[in-house]
């Protein structure tokens, strides 16, 4: 089946570019694509700077799409532990203070209409709410933000200590 990619702007949630990435790949292959190979699929190269929401789609084929980054001295990293839902448990939350790492946060709106976007500090010890926030107020329809742990405790009202691993609930009524 053809393979197809789209760019989704992040701020409006409207399609910006899409195109074919893979004119006809074959049922059971499991193929790696660069980001050069994504941008030359969309015609222009994305900013550095930007993350953008990618839509990956099959027309006759349900696809499993994982995107991952390798850092410049090879490390692997995952970055997709995508999960849908009105409900989510981010379940490996990386605090702020944490030296040497910075985690983020991508939420994107797959509903309909606009929504805010709440989040609720679980302990990690005992799985009570310690907080509860607004992380975005209103979302877009198809659109996405990237949030960074400071940014997510800010929205909390909390410091969590660079020890602990708390879960992070991500609701919206959407």
């Amino acid at each position: 089946t053809a393979v197809t990619v789209t760019k989704i702007d992040q701020v409006t949630g409207q399609n910006v570019s899409a195109g074919i990435l893979n004119s006809a790949l074959p049922a059971g292959a499991a193929i790696t694509y660069t980001a050069a190979q994504v941008e030359a699929a969309l015609g222009f190269a994305i900013a550095a700077a930007e993350r953008p929401r990618i839509i990956v789609a099959a027309a006759n084929s349900t696809l499993d799409v994982q995107s991952f980054l390798i850092q410049p001295g090879g490390a692997f990293t995952d970055v997709s532990t995508g999960q849908s839902g009105t409900s989510i448990d981010v379940r490996s939350y990386v605090p702020a203070a944490t030296a040497g790492y910075t985690s983020f946060l991508r939420v994107i709106n797959h509903g309909g209409p606009a929504t805010s976007i709440t989040a609720s500090l679980m302990d990690d010890a005992t799985g009570l709410s310690l907080a509860t926030g607004t992380l975005v107020g209103t979302l877009a329809a198809n659109a996405a933000t990237t949030l960074s742990s400071a940014q997510v405790e800010a929205a909390l009202g909390v410091s969590i200590p660079a020890s602990s691993r708390p879960r992070i609930r991500v609701t919206s009524p959407t």
